[in-house]
C-alpha cells in the first residue's frame, strides 16, 4: 500500500487535517474550532493546549476513520496563522502564557518606543521588510518576557523554547526533539533577517531577548544568490538621497522635477537586473535549484508508485522540457483535476502543474523581486492635480494618503 500524506492547517479560528492518497488525491479532512480569549480591549489570546488538542483530535479521528496507522504516512505537513506567539518550557512542554494571536495590539506602546528610538525603524526595515508594528511576533515575545514572572531568567538560562505556531506543533508532534522553523515563518516575527537569512542579533538586542531558543531555520536559497538580490537592491535604493525626496516611515516620495530621472535610472537597472539574471543565473545557480526541486518532488511520486500505475518515468528531466509543458498548460487553461491519471506521463505532468508558481530560470523571478519593499514612489498619476514643489507640499501628501 502507498504512503500516505497529512497536511495539518492549524488557523485562526480552527484547526484541520487533510488526508491525500500516494497520488495526491483527497481523501477526507476533519476540522474542530477552538476557543478564543479577549481579556483586555485590544487583546487577542489563544490557548495553546486547545490549539494541540484540536490538531491532535482532528488527526487522530482521520488516521482512526481510515485506519491508517502513523508508520503508513509518508509525511506530515503544517500550514499555520503566521505571527500567533507561543513561549514554552522545554522541560515540560508547556506554554508559560497563552498564545498572543497576530491580532492582538498591547504592545502599540512599545513599538512607539521603538520608532522614536533614532535609526532603530530604520534599521529593523532595512534588516527585515517589516514596518514596526504589534502584529510581528517579536514585542508579542518581548511583553511574555518582560511580564511573565521568571520567563527573562528562564529564557536566558535557556530553558524556555519561542515560535509561532509551526514550530509549537513540531515540537509537540517529534516529542521535543525538534525546534524548527521555515523562513517563511520565520520573516514574520520581526527577528530574522531576510538577507543573510538567519536570526539577526542586533534585531534581539533591541529588545533584550535572548538568541538560544529561537527555532533552527530551514535556508531557501543559497548564500550567493541572496547576496546578489540584496547589491541590486541595494543599488536601487541608493537613488534616493535628500536632494530628490522626502523619506517617511513608509518610504521614499520623489519630488516632481525627478520623476524623469527616477524613470530613467530605473529602466537602466531594469536593463543591468535583466542583463545579471539571463546571462549569469538563468542556466546557472537558479535554474539548477529549481530543477533539484523538481527532481526530488518528481523521485517522491515514483517512490510512492506500485507496479498497477500505468505511467512511465523519464530519465532524463530537462528544463526545456519542463517549459514546453508549462506552456501548453497555460494555454489550455489546465487544472488539477483535468489532469489525466491513466495517461503514461501523469507523474511529469503533475509536477509541471504543482512547480507552475516557481520560477524555472531567475529571469522570471524579476517580479518577485519585491525591490519596493525598501521603500515607495508616488508616481505621476497620483500627482497630476497637485503642486509639489517643497517639503512641506510632501509632508501633507503623506499626511492626506
Amino acid at each position: 500500500m502507498s504512503k500516505k500524506v497529512i497536511a495539518i492547517d492549524q488557523g485562526t479560528t480552527s484547526s484541520r487535517a487533510v488526508l491525500f492518497d500516494g497520488k495526491n488525491n483527497l481523501l477526507d479532512f476533519e476540522q474542530k474550532e477552538f476557543n478564543q480569549y479577549f481579556p483586555n480591549d485590544g487583546w487577542v489570546e489563544h490557548d495553546p493546549e486547545e490549539i494541540w488538542k484540536s490538531v491532535f483530535d482532528v488527526t487522530d479521528k482521520l488516521l482512526k476513520k481510515h485506519s491508517v496507522k502513523p508508520s503508513d504516512l509518508a509525511a506530515i505537513g503544517i500550514t499555520n496563522q503566521r505571527e500567533t506567539t507561543v513561549v514554552w518550557d522545554k522541560k515540560s512542554g508547556k506554554a508559560i502564557y497563552p498564545a498572543i494571536v497576530w491580532q492582538d495590539r498591547r504592545t502599540s506602546d512599545l513599538c512607539d518606543g521603538l520608532r522614536k528610538e533614532a535609526g532603530t525603524e530604520q534599521k529593523i526595515q532595512q534588516k527585515t521588510g517589516l514596518l514596526v508594528d504589534p502584529y510581528f511576533s517579536a514585542t508579542k515575545l518581548a511583553w511574555i518576557l518582560d511580564n511573565v514572572t521568571g520567563a527573562r531568567k528562564k529564557a536566558e538560562n535557556g530553558e524556555l523554547a519561542f515560535g509561532t505556531i509551526d514550530s509549537f506543533l513540531v515540537w509537540r508532534l517529534t516529542e521535543g526533539r525538534e525546534h524548527k522553523t521555515d523562513a517563511t515563518n520565520a520573516s514574520r516575527t520581526m527577528l530574522f533577517n531576510i538577507d543573510s537569512h538567519c536570526w539577526d542579533d542586533e534585531l534581539l538586542d533591541f529588545l533584550k531577548i535572548p538568541s538560544n531558543y529561537s527555532p533552527i531555520t530551514v535556508q531557501l536559497f543559497s548564500h550567493d544568490l541572496r547576496n546578489e538580490l540584496k547589491k541590486l537592491t541595494y543599488e536601487i535604493k541608493a537613488f534616493f538621497s535628500p536632494r530628490n525626496s522626502f523619506k517617511t516611515p513608509f518610504g521614499y516620495f520623489l519630488f516632481r522635477s525627478d520623476f524623469n530621472n527616477w524613470k530613467n535610472f530605473l529602466s537602466s537597472k531594469k536593463d543591468e537586473i535583466n542583463e545579471f539574471l539571463n546571462e549569469e543565473l538563468s542556466g546557472g545557480t537558479y535554474g539548477k535549484y529549481f530543477l533539484e526541486h523538481f527532481t526530488r518532488g518528481y523521485e517522491f511520486i515514483e517512490s510512492l508508485s506500485d507496479i498497477t500505475a500505468p505511467w512511465e518515468f523519464r530519465k532524463k528531466l530537462l528544463l526545456k522540457d519542463i517549459q514546453e509543458s508549462r506552456k501548453l498548460m497555460r494555454e489550455n487553461s489546465t487544472t488539477l483535476s483535468s489532469l489525466k491519471h491513466t495517461e503514461l506521463d501523469f507523474p511529469f505532468s503533475l509536477m509541471v502543474f504543482k512547480t507552475m508558481h516557481i520560477p524555472m530560470v531567475l529571469h522570471q523571478y524579476q517580479s518577485q523581486l519585491q525591490i519596493h519593499s525598501r521603500f515607495k514612489t508616488i508616481h505621476l498619476e497620483y500627482l497630476i492635480d497637485r503642486d509639489i514643489n517643497t517639503i512641506d507640499d510632501i509632508r501633507k501628501l503623506a499626511d492626506s494618503l
